[in-house]
């Protein structure tokens, strides 16, 4: 594995603590195939890591010091570092005549799903909104995906009554009543349409 440099995307504003000390604001992750291909200077704004063992290190403008062995935690996966610096966020759903399952939460950044279902005699409506995120909604499954989350997530959704069954209406050029031989009934259709059925005697 070659080097792979994160940056940018990371957007980090302010410092972490090591040991109760102020650590330099981190820029980025810096990911390397062994500890031996780090860059001989490093940067003490940069986070790097060994593929080969997934041990993080920084520079401390002399040598690169493993972080999990000053502060006495887990060797971290890239994603770990990544989530250092975003925030685990809330996501309210707000359905109205529905229910809906999903993630709860999110970090910023990153995916989610939510999944929405109607009520009785209810239907998915044609749009939602969803707020501090990009995200797709199929309205004929109700699945909602969720990404590049910004900040805490609302999502509205109002699911529409479907409409009541057509009622035939009676008309009198177009009734006909059909006798089943041998019954004791007939039944009465209109337009093509049973509309009901009358005992014989």
């Amino acid at each position: 594995m070659g080097q792979k440099v994160i940056t940018g995307d990371l957007n980090v504003i302010g410092t972490i603590s090591q040991n109760g000390k102020q650590m330099p604001t981190i820029s980025g992750v810096s990911e390397h195939s062994s500890k031996s291909s780090f860059p001989s200077t490093g940067n003490t704004n940069v986070i790097y890591i060994d593929a080969s063992t997934g041990k993080i290190y920084r520079w401390n403008n002399s040598a690169y010091v493993e972080l999990s062995a000053q502060e006495e935690v887990p060797t971290m996966t890239e994603l770990e570092v990544r989530r250092m610096f975003r925030t685990l966020v809330d996501i309210t759903v707000n359905i109205t005549n529905g229910t809906y399952a999903g993630d709860a939460q999110v970090y910023t950044k990153e995916a989610a799903q939510v999944m929405v279902t109607p009520a009785f005699e209810y239907k998915l409506p044609d749009t939602i909104t969803l707020t501090n995120a990009t995200f797709t909604y199929d309205s004929t499954t109700g699945g909602i995906e969720i990404y590049n989350v910004k900040d805490a997530v609302v999502i509205t959704v109002i699911c529409e009554k479907l409409p009541d069954p057509e009622t035939p209406t009676l008309d009198e050029d177009t009734l006909t009543i059909q006798e089943f031989s041998g019954a004791d009934s007939y039944d009465i259709y209109s337009d093509g349409h049973k509309v009901g059925t009358v005992q014989g005697e």
